[in-house]
């Protein structure tokens, strides 16, 4: 059966999910993860890309990405396969680093509080895998995420943490979120695509 295709246009945000194969760790130490940032930062250059959100887990990434020049196949081609190549390469080992596909849920901006509903998502990972305690300590203390730089703009990432007022496309502003660490339900991001037609179809 074919794979279904890749929804593309300008402008398109996407949540980005990817995982280690049969559940390996993609990231061993700091190192692998800053090198994974400076491949997002090198993937940001070559395609125009805006990074909404981050969050690097051990198995896994989340990335909130706007593409302005609808060119999501070609830039998470080159991302991961630069970055598995550099992986490989330090680690001396061979064969795929990712489990199949990518998922890619398309944000509708235009639907209100969605955008923020997959930010909060994403960087309330920690939270719900245990590795910060909930009312005890802040998101913050996270450091693989885009969380605690938030509201700052620098060169390729655009930080905007929890926001109280965003649409794709501008600098959102980013709320005080002294309630980081309340909890968001996977049911909020239930539904994936919002019907906005797409400018570009290609097969990732």
């Amino acid at each position: 059966m074919a794979r279904p295709l890749r929804i593309q246009y300008p402008g398109a945000v996407y949540h980005i999910m990817a995982r280690g194969s049969h559940g390996q760790a993609i990231f061993a130490d700091n190192s692998d993860r800053k090198r994974f940032l400076e491949t997002l930062e090198e993937a940001c250059q070559k395609t125009g890309w805006l990074i909404h959100a981050y969050m690097l887990m051990d198995n896994h990434y989340h990335l909130q990405v706007e593409t302005p020049e609808g060119n999501l196949v070609a830039g998470m081609k080159w991302l991961q396969s630069a970055y598995t190549q550099r992986y490989n390469g330090r680690h001396k080992v061979l064969g795929h680093l990712f489990q199949g596909r990518y998922k890619a849920i398309i944000v509708d901006g235009e639907e209100p509080l969605y955008f923020q509903v997959v930010s909060t998502y994403i960087h309330l990972n920690p939270a719900r895998a245990g590795l910060i305690r909930i009312g005890e300590q802040r998101l913050k203390r996270y450091r693989w995420s885009s969380y605690p730089e938030r509201g700052q703009t620098v060169g390729w990432y655009l930080r905007v943490g929890i926001f109280s007022l965003t649409s794709p496309g501008t600098l959102p502003v980013c709320a005080d979120a002294t309630n980081d660490a309340s909890p968001v339900s996977g049911s909020d991001l239930s539904h994936h695509e919002s019907g906005r037609p797409a400018r570009e179809h290609l097969r990732g």
